[in-house]
């Protein structure tokens, strides 16, 4: 914990804006300790409404859960967890569970060619039409 308080305490002097340290604040409180414990609590409350530590605000200790260490294993984000959360059943198809996966952050960056999308479509006529002849 005193390692990442003295590396939590460079960055956010390095760089105070980013972190919403006024000079007020600076000034008030120069080794930045209650600004360092409120970014610690804000980030382990979002934490648990994620389901991914068990947080006791009291004591300011926290836990993983078992998601939380699985989504940390796979580097999943919190957002991910979260929509994973509210939208997966366990009573879900194949093609939903494609779609909410589909709502993670981690594939909004990932290109999709043009190559792959002709093919798609390309295969999508010839389903249709194979379903079509069919009936």
């Amino acid at each position: 914990m005193l390692t990442y308080h003295l590396v939590s305490y460079v960055r956010v002097l390095k760089s105070p804006a980013l972190y919403y340290v006024s000079a007020d604040y600076q000034e008030d409180d120069p080794s930045l300790v209650q600004k360092r414990a409120d970014i610690i609590h804000s980030a382990a409350a979002l934490l648990e409404k994620c389901n991914l530590v068990k947080y006791e605000r009291a004591s300011g200790r926290f836990q993983s859960t078992e998601l939380g260490r699985i989504a940390s294993h796979y580097y999943v984000t919190y957002n991910s967890m979260s929509v994973y959360n509210q939208h997966l059943r366990s009573t879900m198809s194949q093609l939903e569970l494609f779609r909410v996966f589909a709502l993670s952050n981690e594939f909004k960056l990932i290109p999709v060619r043009q190559e792959v999308c002709n093919s798609v479509l390309s295969f999508r006529t010839i389903v249709t039409d194979d379903i079509i002849n069919m009936q």
